[in-house]
């Protein structure tokens, strides 16, 4: 009995190994917030520190072997329907962004593209536009590859 839990062990530690999680965290963001004094946009810096799950798909729901979601957050930021390139590239879009890492560097970019030419969000009641609402950003950070046997990280 004890030799079959090793033989079945030893056959799952590879698609273990294989299933890593990432946690990126942003260090930087800029981008552009609407003046509503002078009525016009501007550069601005953004607040990092923002936290990202980028995990293999497990959820038969949703469409795509890896999704990002921000942490915390039960919904997807973004997805990707490919697996990581040769290069170690990968990138998910997502309805108001996308979000591309590098599992070899472990560095990430993530933008938020929603604001400035739309503010219509769609499916919001009336989808009318409100100079301001939204705010398009690009953030920069670093990842960690998290223990493939953790589907969340310890700590937030």
């Amino acid at each position: 009995m004890r030799t079959c839990i090793i033989v079945l062990l030893l056959s799952v530690l590879p698609a273990l190994a294989s299933a890593e999680s990432y946690l990126c965290v942003m260090d930087q963001a800029t981008g552009f917030r609407f003046n509503a004094a002078q009525q016009i946009w501007q550069q601005s810096n953004f607040q990092a520190g923002h936290k990202y799950l980028v995990k293999p798909n497990a959820d038969r729901e949703i469409k795509g072997k890896w999704i990002v979601s921000e942490f915390g957050e039960r919904v997807p930021f973004a997805r990707s329907e490919d697996d990581f390139t040769s290069t170690g590239a990968l990138r998910c879009e997502g309805a108001f962004g996308e979000f591309a890492m590098n599992r070899k560097s472990l560095r990430f970019v993530k933008t938020y593209v929603w604001g400035f030419w739309t503010d219509a969000v769609p499916g919001e009641q009336g989808e009318t536009f409100v100079e301001g609402k939204n705010t398009p950003h690009i953030g920069i950070g670093n990842c960690s590859v998290l223990d493939p046997t953790e589907t969340e990280p310890a700590t937030p």
